[in-house]
């Protein structure tokens, strides 16, 4: 199934969903990122959480 999505999103160049409201909304997606790439991005804004997870609890098995 989510090779599918993949190649769906791949042809259409785009993520396409249906809203609450029953319209049809999307995001262009030009490209797909490369892992290095995501990676590259800065960490996200987690200073409102009280007890924010660190980054290596989610991506630590990516960089042994």
């Amino acid at each position: 199934m989510t090779i599918e999505i993949v190649a769906a999103i791949e042809r259409r160049h785009e993520i396409a969903w249906v809203t609450q409201r029953g319209k049809r909304s999307t995001v262009p997606v030009p490209r797909l990122r490369t892992v290095e790439d995501c990676l590259r991005d800065p960490l996200p804004d987690q200073s409102w959480m009280t007890s924010p997870l660190p980054q290596e609890k989610f991506t630590g098995w990516l960089v042994q």
